[in-house]
């Protein structure tokens, strides 16, 4: 009897309010971002193959970026939301450090996804500079003055 007491008190328990949508949808959004990334990846390592290309992926990337830096912004506040809620019985059998943990991982995640965003961004300006002088230009462009404007910030 002492021993299906001790199983029910260690059943698996969300620890953030006993909220399962909030675990459910922040391993949800971490996977599927992962995924995301490696996929960047792939696209980078066939970066001179797709040079055709370049101006539209910095684009994808930029607002891809953009909306998972959203979508963690929405899983920090969630999980800190019900992890200030969550009552003292239930963080006494939680890790603090797993949920502080997972709290500071979706902040991070905003940043990185936002700078990322930025980045991409602003290779889609620099691309559409050089682009258009090579359109210009009828597919010339002088190595002086193409090396200027790629370092030039827009």
């Amino acid at each position: 009897m002492a021993n299906s007491r001790a199983v029910e008190s260690n059943d698996n328990v969300c620890g953030f309010n006993r909220s399962e949508q909030a675990c459910s949808f922040s391993t949800l959004i971490g996977v599927v971002a992962f995924l995301t990334a490696l996929v960047f990846v792939i696209i980078e390592a066939q970066w001179e193959r797709l040079s055709s290309y370049h101006r539209w992926i910095y684009l994808g990337e930029a607002i891809v970026s953009a909306v998972w830096s959203l979508l963690f912004f929405v899983v920090f506040c969630m999980l800190a939301s019900d992890w200030s809620n969550t009552d003292a019985s239930l963080k006494a059998r939680v890790s603090h450090g797993n949920a502080n943990m997972a709290i500071a991982s979706s902040f991070f995640s905003v940043l990185s996804w936002g700078a990322l965003g930025y980045f991409s961004y602003k290779g889609y300006k620099e691309d559409d500079i050089v682009g258009g002088m090579e359109r210009l230009s009828g597919g010339y462009l002088d190595p002086v003055t193409s090396s200027y404007h790629q370092g030039s910030t827009v």
